[in-house]
């Protein structure tokens, strides 16, 4: 049955239309960045960019050039901003859907790895022996793909967010979908559906997403997630009115009839709360048989009986006897102190 715990817990992970469209634009910044490896000697910004990449690195006599560097290390930089922006946008999703922590992991570990690579094979190589060169050298040559595979897979992954729903939320949204089947106001009921979900709203959600169901006038096949919650819904009614009711009775003095009143209560819940059925088992649907062993009984109706009426009777004209006299004794109080003429 969907709850409110569990509403809550699924409203950070609700579907959201700018999760897609970040990542296709995301995405593109990225191909953008990796795409710069072919287009030398074919766009002149590029060119002209590259040759200003010309210096020697003071203190470790590394010589850079731009147009050399190109094909195999300066494409990588130039997939860094589309590389930050996915990962920002893969953090978001994490934050929304748990599930997405160990992408955002793997494209940490990505960058890093691929970065570390390309600064010891193009400043430090002198430092390293030649074994550990290979090492290295292989390691960028692998890690450079993984590190655009891995942020393109993000990317890919946010387009289809909206669909990506945990198993435990997808009741949430099957019902969604069969309340918007059946309504004759499909805009405005979907309109309802993302207004009680951002304000919180989890009670009156509940029972938008269930009204086909539990409707008097719905031919709906009841299911098991149905029957819970109709049962639910209707024992917090049933006590919500038993509550105003027991209040007025108090209200108006009738404390001994609402003191039998609850004994009856208590005493009718014992009586109906064993492991029995109330009804023909043979018509009980298959899903309803864990809620107890067979064995039929009647339900006898939760009305006093004619001493209990007596008792009532009594008690209210005991109480408005005592009401009478607190009343005169306060009268007389006031007339006392003169605040009476």
């Amino acid at each position: 049955m969907v709850t409110n715990s569990l509403l809550a817990s699924a409203r950070r992970s609700r579907p959201r239309i700018y999760i897609p469209i970040l990542g296709i634009v995301f995405l593109l910044v990225l191909l953008a960045g990796f795409l710069t490896k072919y287009m030398v000697g074919k766009v002149a910004f590029l060119d002209n960019l590259l040759l200003k990449i010309d210096f020697t690195v003071p203190y470790l006599d590394v010589h850079l050039y731009g147009p050399e560097l190109m094909n195999d290390y300066l494409w990588v930089l130039f997939c860094l901003p589309g590389t930050i922006l996915i990962f920002i946008l893969t953090t978001i999703m994490a934050h929304r859907k748990k599930a997405f922590s160990f992408l955002a992991g793997l494209e940490s570990l990505s960058s890093f790895v691929v970065i570390l690579a390309m600064l010891i094979i193009v400043l430090l190589p002198k430092y390293f022996k030649d074994q550990y060169m290979q090492i290295v050298l292989q390691v960028y040559k692998y890690g450079k793909y993984a590190f655009v595979g891995i942020h393109g897979l993000a990317c890919v992954f946010a387009f289809f967010d909206p669909w990506l729903i945990a198993p435990k939320y997808r009741e949430i949204y099957k019902l969604r979908r069969v309340r918007l089947m059946r309504s004759k106001q499909y805009r405005k009921d979907k309109k309802t559906f993302k207004k009680l979900f951002a304000k919180r709203k989890y009670p009156e959600l509940c029972e938008f997403l269930y009204e086909p169901y539990i409707a008097p006038e719905s031919n709906l096949k009841l299911t098991p997630s149905a029957i819970e919650y109709l049962v639910y819904s209707g024992a917090e009614t049933r006590k919500g009115l038993e509550a105003i009711r027991l209040t007025q009775m108090a209200r108006s003095g009738q404390t001994m009839g609402m003191k039998i009143e609850v004994a009856a209560n208590k005493a009718e819940l014992k009586r109906l709360s064993g492991d029995q059925y109330y009804v023909d088992p043979k018509t009980v649907p298959p899903f309803l048989s864990q809620y107890g062993k067979k064995g039929p009984a009647e339900i006898s109706p939760n009305t006093p009986s004619k001493k209990q009426l007596k008792q009532m009777k009594k008690a209210e004209k005991k109480a408005e006897k005592e009401r009478r006299k607190v009343s005169h004794r306060a009268y007389k109080a006031a007339k006392k102190q003169g605040k009476v003429y």
